[in-house]
């Protein structure tokens, strides 16, 4: 008889990131990124501040900024946002590019609008940040 207890790996269930580099979305950019030390870049991406959530999570929080947010203090021209937005995954990228910090404010401004239905789209391991 073979000991399996030792000698089996428990399967993981597979996880998505929460988040990407902001970097995986062709219309964001950190003008000045180049200016700072580079032990100051690795620690805020350690930190998470270059990172943007995934896509479905993004894709929320973008409708909950124009439907709630925009409505009462239009920042940028809805129209231009949506034409740069959908460039994801396009080869040739557009020159149309929103800073990391405009569009983590964004993000920032709607993430309490109807939290309880954005939150079912966030992977449980990544709820606890939320509070």
């Amino acid at each position: 008889m073979s000991d399996t207890g030792s000698s089996r790996q428990e399967a993981q269930p597979a996880t998505v990131p929460a988040t990407v580099l902001y970097s995986h979305y062709p219309y964001l950019t950190v003008g000045n990124l180049h200016k700072i030390p580079h032990q100051d870049v690795n620690y805020l991406e350690a930190q998470g501040c270059l990172h943007v959530p995934t896509r479905p999570m993004l894709d929320n929080f973008v409708e909950q900024y124009f439907t709630h947010v925009h409505v009462l203090l239009p920042l940028l021209n809805e129209g231009d946002f949506w034409d740069m937005y959908a460039q994801h995954g396009i080869n040739t990228p557009s020159q149309d590019k929103m800073t990391l910090l405009v569009f983590q404010s964004m993000l920032f401004a709607c993430c309490n609008v109807r939290q309880r239905e954005s939150r079912a789209l966030i992977p449980p391991a990544s709820r606890s940040c939320l509070g």
